[in-house]
């Protein structure tokens, strides 16, 4: 199946509820970098404390900052609220994103959302 047709109303429904979870995922990614950073944070002032000047090689620097991908959504949204269609028309790859939520930057978020979680234990 190449493509398939689906009720605006519908669609707009499924990404609303994608969004509204995206929102809730980073809320929680954010959360859990700020417990990372304070732990490094920590980590790094004893190992400074020390005074040794062979601790500094474990000093650890920050991971990467997350990154919320909320506008996507937003502008997905917002096309098919101003599209005069009923039924609108979706690729096997559009479907893929906007109904089961699996965008093409998904995997890397998720990665990055377990790593924090995974070095804040």
């Amino acid at each position: 199946m190449d493509t398939i047709r689906i009720e605006k109303n519908t669609l707009l429904k499924k990404l609303k509820e994608n969004l509204e979870q995206h929102r809730l995922d980073y809320k929680e990614m954010v959360k859990d970098y700020f417990t990372l950073i304070k732990k490094i944070q920590r980590t790094n002032g004893k190992l400074i404390r020390s005074g040794n000047l062979a601790n500094m090689v474990n000093l650890q620097g920050y991971p990467t900052r997350p990154t919320s991908y909320e506008s996507e959504y937003i502008r997905a949204i917002s096309m098919l609220e101003y599209s005069v269609d009923d039924v609108i028309e979706l690729e096997a790859h559009q479907f893929q994103q906007l109904v089961m939520d699996e965008w093409g930057w998904k995997q890397s978020f998720t990665a990055v959302s377990s790593s924090y979680k995974s070095l804040v234990k």
